[in-house]
């Protein structure tokens, strides 16, 4: 039997409560109260049973109680009251939905710190995983705009200024950046948290920078004078006609039959 004093829970704290609770079968545990005198008023050290050989969790037993956890360990008697903290990154042993705030400061990382996001990504990849789904590193509403376009920049899906404006610029460039990521489809360009999340997740491209297309080659007309054109042959000058010849003299013969 222990007496237990009133004090300040700063953790996932297991087996203690501070102020009488229902008996309550929790996960893998029935806790119940135990039904001795106090010195403080109003305090109750709880009975934790294990019933399974399992990670149990507590559940809140009343309005702003502090969840509390045990692990069943071998060969301690039943009923155990084990007391401690979950350390970050067990809370998939204790069936924690969601990451503690001691996990997500240990392993959260600056946006524009590639290396650490990268280390993450490859050395804790669940934990990667579950920070970003979760929406810890959710940048601020004011602010997505220009994250995604920074992210996108830097992969050159982007090729406009970072000025939080979501124009035709920016809606092309998602659909750019999903081109280079096969097996995933992504429909709607709008700037949300779900898209901040899926980039993040997906990581680095290389989108293709679009080459230019060559000017069309124009036809050049030489302005140099025209060559003076060559002087014609002159037409061979016409032949004299040969004179007609001379007319002979006539015979004139009369009736009288004088030749003259």
């Amino acid at each position: 039997m222990f007496h237990c004093s009133r004090y300040v829970l700063t953790g996932l704290v297991a087996a203690v409560a501070l102020a009488p609770v229902p008996a309550v079968l929790a996960q893998g545990l029935e806790i119940a109260p135990i039904g001795i005198d106090l010195a403080d008023e109003g305090d109750t050290l709880v009975q934790a049973a294990l019933v399974i050989d399992s990670a149990p969790v507590f559940e809140a037993t009343r309005l702003g109680a502090t969840p509390v956890a045990a692990r069943a360990a071998v060969g301690l008697p039943q009923p155990s009251i084990i007391v401690g903290l979950i350390a970050p990154g067990q809370e998939e042993e204790f069936g924690l939905a969601t990451l503690l705030p001691a996990t997500v400061e240990q392993i959260s990382f600056s946006l524009d710190d590639l290396a650490a996001r990268e280390a993450l990504r490859e050395n804790e990849p669940i934990l990667f995983e579950r920070l970003i789904s979760e929406g810890h590193l959710d940048p601020d509403a004011d602010q997505l705009n220009a994250v995604l376009q920074t992210e996108l920049a830097r992969m050159n899906c982007y090729r406009s200024g970072i000025d939080g404006a979501w124009g035709p610029g920016s809606r092309r460039s998602v659909g750019e950046y999903f081109d280079e990521i096969a097996l995933v489809d992504w429909p709607d360009p709008a700037p949300t948290q779900d898209l901040f999340r899926a980039i993040i997740l997906n990581g680095d491209v290389e989108c293709e920078i679009p080459v230019a297309a060559a000017p069309a080659r124009r036809t050049t007309t030489s302005t140099a004078p025209r060559s003076a054109a060559a002087p014609r042959a002159a037409a061979p000058a016409p032949q004299p006609k040969p004179a007609a010849p001379a007319a002979k003299p006539k015979l004139s013969i009369g009736g009288s039959g004088v030749l003259r």
